[in-house]
């Protein structure tokens, strides 16, 4: 099974779920959101109210750590769509290799014919980034799942200062997210997890197209892309490395109706870059608001 979890449907998130379905026709695909959309008649969507009361509990115990109260809103969700996840597995006693995906991301690939290193259990991106997050069974979803529960019930002062000293005092951007506790969890079982950015056979996912990770660079400094036969890829190392994904993260959304292999509207590509300039002029006029009240 393949899985998304987002609250709300943005306008890229159509292109995200059909280049899914065009990739991996004969794998199960689902959305979780909060409520059904109008876009959303061509798939199938689960919604949170049915599979969210682990989620739900988590929510009495989440304290925020994050500097921005930009993403305040997003913040729970982003540890809350591996309990959605679980809670629906559960329910329907599913216990094979499963799939939660970022909601901007495309796929390329079969994920089902992507085979992970022997012993491995789950993934990430690049030490801490779950962009693409592979899960052996339901077992270890439920251990992360805890793992995230304990921490915020027993250890919630260790949070607090970790998150002190590591973005108040140093001023870094950010906070604690679920990609702290992912670093976390997988540097204490390193021998069961497997980083999907490091190639194999030729192939790797991208973490990210806003940072080179070490491939050749555009002049705006991500990952120059290159195709072939509608297989994206970049050079790392003189090396050909062919992505089995692609993670549009931030501004670099606007590429998705781009790279979107099937018949992409005009009218989305036109509003990815409407979308694009939006950010820009939005970003722009909080900065010189901010040095105008000195903050």
């Amino acid at each position: 099974m393949i899985f998304i979890v987002n609250h709300g449907f943005p306008w890229y998130l159509n292109y995200v779920g059909r280049q899914i379905l065009r990739t991996n026709p004969n794998t199960e695909f689902h959305f979780i959101l909060d409520q059904e959309y109008p876009e959303t008649a061509d798939f199938d969507v689960i919604q949170m109210g049915t599979c969210g009361g682990m989620a739900r509990k988590f929510e009495l115990y989440y304290k925020s750590f994050f500097k921005s109260t930009d993403w305040h809103v997003f913040e729970l969700i982003w540890f809350q769509r591996y309990m959605f996840v679980l809670e629906y597995l559960e329910s329907v006693g599913y216990e094979k290799d499963f799939w939660i995906l970022d909601s901007d991301v495309l796929v390329f690939s079969d994920l089902s014919q992507v085979k992970m290193n022997e012993g491995i259990r789950f993934t990430r991106n690049k030490e801490q980034d779950p962009c693409f997050s592979w899960f052996a069974d339901t077992k270890i979803l439920r251990n992360f799942c805890e793992y995230i529960f304990d921490y915020y019930r027993y250890k919630l002062a260790f949070i607090a200062k970790y998150y002190e000293e590591n973005y108040v005092k140093t001023n870094a951007a950010g906070g604690i997210c679920e990609m702290t506790f992912l670093r976390w969890f997988a540097d204490e079982h390193k021998d069961i997890c497997q980083d999907l950015s490091i190639p194999i056979n030729g192939y790797a996912f991208d973490r990210g197209m806003h940072e080179p990770d070490g491939y050749q660079e555009t002049l705006i400094h991500g990952k120059k892309i290159r195709w072939e036969r509608g297989v994206p890829w970049g050079r790392l190392d003189a090396q050909k490395i062919k992505f089995h994904g692609l993670h549009c993260q931030g501004n670099y959304k606007h590429l998705i109706p781009v790279y979107f292999t099937g018949t992409a509207e005009p009218r989305r590509v036109l509003e990815g870059w409407q979308w694009l300039v939006g950010q820009y002029m939005t970003t722009g006029v909080k900065t010189i608001i901010k040095k105008m009240i000195g903050r």
